[in-house]
């Protein structure tokens, strides 16, 4: 029997809204071919914090030794700050190491990243985060509800549902039934007391779809928010995805 639990509903109507996190890693991978201010990431914490943006994410991949100071771009904006990891021990090893509010541990095998926590190959490659307090684990998963549980019988705080295959489908019936996959692992998980974020691939017209429907904790946006920084700036390309979740 899966003996979850319901949050509390001032809980659940509390957190109704979805947030938004901007992943820094298109903005990074930019800035290390071309050097502008719009894809220097700290140039872009300013705006970041003017527009009152939550969450912001990166990759343990995309920092080098000098962009480690994760204690300073946390200063600079006061949101929660994410650090994408690798499954692998020494990964997450040097990612303990750094001041991240939450790490979130993905499978790069595989095109979109997700962990297959069912097998229990994971558990200790994740054991170390879960009995460290001093951040919050996530990890990223397929739209599977047996992922879930498996994730969240581990001690997992957060779990990433990955939107990747959404954002490629072609046909409309593809289109709307991983939607409905992608919101039932949504609503299952927060009923049953576990946050779940979401992205990959992510515009915002998929987000309109999405929270149509449901209200996932965080959203995370990347590409999708350079594209449009480079035709509006960052900072109302920020200001319009955000005013999409309102």
């Amino acid at each position: 029997m899966w003996t979850w639990f319901l949050r509390p509903k001032a809980f659940r109507e509390e957190n109704a809204m979805a947030n938004l996190e901007v992943c820094l890693d298109s903005f990074m991978a930019l800035e290390a071919l071309v050097q502008t201010p719009l894809s220097n990431p700290l140039h872009l914490l300013g705006p970041i914090e003017a527009v009152g943006i939550p969450g912001i994410s990166l990759n343990l991949g995309a920092i080098s030794a000098e962009q480690t100071d994760l204690d300073h771009i946390r200063n600079l904006t006061g949101a929660r700050l994410n650090l994408r990891v690798p499954a692998e021990e020494k990964q997450i090893a040097r990612a303990l190491g750094l001041a991240a509010d939450l790490i979130t541990v993905v499978n790069n095998q595989r095109a979109d990243r997700t962990l297959t926590m069912n097998n229990g190959d994971w558990e200790k490659v994740l054991e170390p985060i879960v009995r460290n307090r001093d951040c919050a684990l996530s990890v990223r998963l397929q739209a599977d509800i047996r992922e879930l549980k498996a994730a969240y019988q581990m001690g997992i705080d957060e779990v990433e549902i990955a939107t990747d295959h959404l954002a490629t489908v072609v046909s409309q019936t593809d289109f709307y039934n991983e939607l409905g996959e992608v919101n039932h692992a949504i609503q299952v998980g927060q009923k049953n007391n576990l946050m779940v974020s979401i992205g990959g691939g992510l515009d915002r017209r998929l987000i309109a779809e999405l929270l149509a429907i449901s209200s996932p904790h965080f959203i995370s946006v990347g590409r999708s928010l350079l594209a449009q920084s480079l035709h509006t700036g960052f900072e109302q390309a920020l200001r319009n995805y955000y005013e999409s979740l309102l």
